[in-house]
């Protein structure tokens, strides 16, 4: 029905954000501008925090959109509620390594051997504390 009234070419409500429907306010602006000076820095981590609702994941996706102009690796979890060797296991996967020989020094090193690696985990609050404390070992 709103179809047809707005004279709209495709569903602007999906589960799953669309970068392609993000309005751009200041505030988001800023957040993207600072994702995007920190790949360019090669900094370590950035954390992006707020309620719900206001743009987290869909700001993601798009600065995800720039990343991959600049043909970086990007390993996007979202199901942050893994126990750590999940999380290795998956982070393995993505690069194409032998999980076998695992450890996240070796992941690490492996990164080192790509133009940039972007982790984004997603609703990372949701993660086990137990796996957020093997990763900062």
């Amino acid at each position: 029905m709103y179809y047809h009234y707005y004279e709209l070419e495709q569903n602007p409500f999906h589960i799953t954000p669309d970068p392609a429907f993000f309005f751009m306010s200041p505030h988001h602006e800023g957040a993207l501008a600072t994702l995007i000076d920190s790949l360019s820095k090669r900094q370590g981590m950035v954390a992006i925090i707020g309620d719900a609702g206001l743009g987290k994941t869909t700001l993601l996706r798009a600065y995800l959109v720039q990343a991959q102009r600049w043909r970086c690796k990007t390993i996007y979890v979202t199901h942050a509620d893994l126990v750590f060797r999940n999380l290795l296991q998956m982070l393995y996967q993505e690069l194409e390594l032998d999980f076998a020989r695992a450890t996240l020094n070796a992941f690490c090193t492996a990164c080192q051997q790509h133009r940039a690696v972007i982790l984004v985990i997603d609703d990372a609050h949701m993660m086990p504390l137990a796996t957020l404390k093997n990763c900062v070992r």
